[in-house]
């Protein structure tokens, strides 16, 4: 059997679009600082800058923040090096792509798992800058070759046969 991340319906990172990889790495890249004890912002600043968004560090920082004062519980960013992606990923990631398609309640059920009731708002307006920004640069989600409809279907993966 091939044990490669798609086939077994795992999501590879490196099957991703650039721009899912682009939004990925900045998560992990913050959660990755906020272990170290060192601030990512600017590193994902920098990184932003690059691809035209000026000051998307701040946001993606605001958003990181929002959603872990949010949180039902732990959410699963994995670390920069990890070759698969965690379901709640997938979820953010899909939140950021409905919010690009001009989708407003999607996000909303999506993230619903992850989110204490009351605050959903709060990182679904986050959330939403980001994808904003994003947008603007460039950095479009929704122009990747899966479908909006499907937030879990990213980038090229396969589904297993067996």
């Amino acid at each position: 059997m091939d044990n490669h991340p798609a086939a077994c319906g795992e999501v590879d990172y490196y099957e991703l679009a650039f721009s899912e990889q682009f939004v990925l790495w900045s998560w992990r890249i913050w959660v990755l600082g906020l272990y170290r004890d060192r601030p990512a912002v600017p590193v994902i600043d920098r990184a932003c800058a690059v691809l035209g968004a000026p000051g998307g560090g701040a946001l993606i920082d605001r958003m990181m923040m929002v959603l872990a004062d949010n949180a039902r519980r732990p959410i699963d960013i994995r670390p920069p090096c990890y070759r698969t992606l965690s379901d709640d990923e997938r979820r953010l990631l899909g939140a950021v792509r409905y919010l690009q398609d001009g989708d407003a309640v999607r996000p909303l059920f999506l993230l619903s798992p992850l989110l204490k009731a009351e605050r959903r708002e709060a990182v679904h307006a986050a959330i939403g800058d980001v994808a904003r920004l994003l947008m603007s640069a460039g950095v479009d989600l929704t122009a990747v070759g899966a479908a909006p409809s499907d937030p879990f279907s990213l980038g090229r993966r396969t589904r297993c046969d067996a």
